[in-house]
């Protein structure tokens, strides 16, 4: 059986730095899971021969077209600079020397890549070639056959069992099997912050403005040390796939952090966001332990722990940055 998830979590590794990033993860088999993360660097899709699809004349339904994904146009021929390789120009019926072939201001490449018709200016019209209600472009991402209406021959149009829940490459058996599973939307996490002691820190009675700027000055500077979001991001989708090795060196440098904040002198008005900041960077890395050790054997605890990220850290860090706010304001003002 196979399973996709999407998963959307608050990326952060440094408790200074937030950002959304989108991780689409393809789960394959029942209890031992091998996704896929990215879309395959080439597609292959066989023409109908159609006389609405924007592809040459010449072209017979037995041809395959290699290449028609963005991800393949790398290095690629573009005699207009368009962003759009000369072969997929020949594909989509545009202008190989003309950069913006129906003149409404975009650029070829970029309309293709956003999934806007680049022959047609008049009403934006998106790009559509097998009209099956899933543009160019998602239909890349999907992994279904940009020429044919229904990817999987289960009698149901791609566009369709995208935006019913159901995954467009599965043919359906009747059960349910293609049927797409969605992390729940963010609430507030179900795990707390893990517990800082004060045998755990450093904190000192000074409580003036520059003993605040300091502290912040120099925990900043350790917040820049690696690994960065990407990183992070890159450790868990190799966990998910093929290894862990890369997540645990990201672990390693974590935990490395942790241990020098912790060695941070904190003045007495920096105690409770020095607590805060060591636990929420704590947090991260336990939760990444359950995805190095469980990603290809657990499905349930490493989506539980995905979840927890998502939530908690978007959760916690906005209380990171309010006990931020409220230290700075101190220093500013002296009180």
């Amino acid at each position: 059986m196979k399973k996709r998830i999407i998963i959307i979590i608050a990326g952060i590794t440094t408790a200074a730095i937030i950002a959304t990033i989108v991780v689409v993860v393809l789960f394959t088999g029942n209890n031992t899971p091998t996704p896929t993360l990215n879309p395959p660097t080439t597609t292959t899709p066989a023409l109908s021969g159609s006389d609405d699809r924007p592809f040459d004349d010449t072209t017979t339904p037995t041809e395959v077209i290699p290449g028609i994904c963005p991800e393949t146009w790398i290095q690629a021929t573009d005699s207009d600079g368009d962003g759009l390789p000369d072969r997929i120009e020949g594909i989509y019926r545009t202008d190989e020397t003309i950069a913006d072939t129906d003149g409404d201001g975009f650029k070829d490449g970029e309309e293709v890549k956003n999934g806007y018709d680049p022959t047609q200016a008049e009403g934006n019209p998106q790009l559509d070639s097998d009209n099956d209600g899933l543009n160019d472009s998602d239909e890349c991402k999907w992994n279904t056959d940009v020429f044919n209406p229904d990817t999987d021959e289960d009698g149901f149009k791609d566009g369709e069992e995208v935006k019913n829940g159901y995954d467009p490459t599965i043919k359906s058996d009747g059960s349910g099997n293609d049927k797409i599973a969605t992390i729940p939307p963010p609430q507030d996490p179900n795990s707390p912050l893990p517990t800082v002691t004060g045998e755990d820190i450093i904190i000192t009675q000074d409580t003036s403005p520059e003993s605040i700027i300091a502290y912040l000055t120099a925990a900043d500077a350790i917040e820049q040390q690696p690994p960065t979001d990407q990183e992070v991001v890159t450790g868990i989708e190799e966990a998910l796939e093929s290894s862990s090795v890369k997540l645990g060196q990201v672990r390693a440098q974590i935990e490395a952090r942790i241990q020098q904040i912790k060695a941070i002198p904190a003045p007495q008005p920096a105690k409770q966001y020095h607590t805060t900041l060591i636990a929420l960077t704590q947090y991260l890395n336990d939760e990444l332990g359950v995805i190095e050790q469980y990603a290809r054997t657990d499905f349930n605890r490493t989506l539980e722990s995905i979840t927890n990220l998502r939530d908690g850290i978007s959760f916690y860090y906005e209380q990171l940055q309010q006990e931020r706010a409220n230290l700075e304001n101190q220093a500013i003002s002296g009180v």
